[in-house]
């Protein structure tokens, strides 16, 4: 199959430490990449012209929304879906390149490996993470989350998996992650209060817990050693914020 037939789609923001990988490998599926950046500040947008791409500088305007902004100007009708902070393994792009397009009613789903400080994790809360990220555009589209966006899918599709990984450089450290969490909290209270999902306080106490327990024991977090507690950790934080900050909207509405 020729790389023709997909374009891919790239959101950023201050990306400049990962998103070359993603360029790399994202060329050799594609001669069609759209890369959107939503005002970065540490020369990523400098290294994104040194590719042959497509840069659209635009106001980040959630996370789903900017995709499908990125979508309709690609010249392909399917669709890659690429973060700033992934890159595409060998098999993976052998898999890409030999997909058939003809079937517009399947969704490809794909496996990611997510590292923390460069080493992979391959337990806790990012165990058996499949993300759906290829579509095609006329039946397929992100909805308007600002945060944790997910495909608007029609009755009748069919989700196929494909080989081969997705390696996802989450962060360098644990401190960044922390702070990327803090904002991921904020957007998912705001998220749950406008869906009108109740802010019991007892999700605030029993919730980050569960969360912690889920991740180290019940998802083998405690297999990953020090990066399996802090993950476990990190997330048992975001769920109380994420809870917290809810609760207080609700309170402000009342």
């Amino acid at each position: 199959m020729s790389t023709a037939a997909i374009s891919v789609v790239i959101i950023c923001y201050n990306a400049v430490e990962t998103i070359e990988k993603t360029l790399q490998s994202a060329s050799l599926v594609s001669d069609d990449i759209i890369i959107v950046d939503s005002g970065s500040t540490d020369g990523t947008q400098a290294l994104a012209r040194t590719f042959p791409a497509k840069l659209l500088e635009m106001e980040w305007g959630g996370f789903g929304l900017t995709k499908n902004k990125g979508n309709q100007l690609a010249k392909n009708d399917w669709i890659l879906s690429l973060d700033a902070d992934e890159e595409l393994s060998g098999e993976l792009i052998g898999s890409i390149k030999n997909l058939d397009f003809t079937n517009t009613q399947k969704v490809y789903k794909i496996k990611r490996l997510n590292y923390l400080n460069h080493r992979p994790i391959k337990h806790g809360i990012w165990k058996d993470d499949w993300t759906m990220r290829i579509f095609n555009r006329n039946l397929v589209q992100w909805d308007a989350s600002p945060v944790h966006e997910n495909l608007i899918l029609p009755s009748k599709t069919q989700v196929c998996p494909l080989n081969g990984l997705l390696y996802h450089y989450t962060a360098s450290s644990i401190e960044i992650y922390n702070k990327k969490l803090d904002r991921y909290a904020s957007l998912m209270a705001e998220k749950y209060f406008g869906e009108r999902v109740s802010g019991h306080s007892y999700k605030v106490l029993i919730s980050p817990f569960f969360s912690f327990f889920k991740s180290y024991f019940l998802r083998l977090g405690i297999l990953d050693k020090r990066a399996g507690w802090q993950i476990a950790i990190a997330h048992a934080a975001y769920t109380y914020k994420k809870y917290k900050r809810l609760q207080e909207l609700s309170r402000k509405k009342g």
